[in-house]
């Protein structure tokens, strides 16, 4: 299978708990497909929480970021168990990612987003997975930024200790 193929399975299992819990989740994935599936995920609803608030539900974006916290705390949860070397590894990278869109959330309340359009939202760098395109049979991830559109590269990033993400 493609890392394409398997960002999509990621992905897909990610979006119902039921079928995998948070632990088995990353510890089956490569850590590079969590982080990737959890900017898609972070994009989507950051996304329809903005959609909220400019319909005129304002508490929408905090409501997802009380979310977003308690989605950070079971994943420190999950770090004080016991955990291969690798897995310990993934699972910071994937908490510092993590701690960044809360961070970015944060941010956009107190600057008074309120639109998907608005500059404060379309800066930052998004992932979304699209439709198949062409003789393509598996959806295609793409990252955007202000007005720009590339189709994602799956380029190694590792699972390197990041102390800070850079915009």
């Amino acid at each position: 299978e493609s890392l394409k193929q398997h960002l999509v399975k990621c992905h897909t299992m990610s979006l119902n708990p039921k079928n995998m819990k948070k632990e088995k989740w990353v510890k089956e994935f490569l850590g590079q497909l969590l982080i990737t599936s959890g900017q898609i995920l972070w994009t989507t609803d950051c996304t329809v929480a903005l959609q909220k608030v400019e319909r005129g539900i304002k508490n929408a974006l905090r409501m997802l970021k009380r979310m977003q916290t308690k989605y950070i705390g079971k994943l420190t949860e999950m770090i004080r168990k016991p955990l291969t070397k690798v897995e310990r590894s993934k699972l910071v990278a994937l908490i510092t990612i993590e701690v960044h869109a809360r961070d970015v959330q944060d941010r956009m309340i107190t600057l008074k987003t309120e639109s998907p359009s608005n500059f404060n939202w379309t800066s930052q760098l998004r992932f979304e997975l699209r439709e198949a395109i062409g003789e393509e049979s598996v959806p295609i991830c793409m990252c955007l930024q202000t007005n720009t559109c590339s189709p994602y590269g799956y380029e190694y990033q590792g699972n390197n200790g990041r102390l800070v993400v850079t915009p």
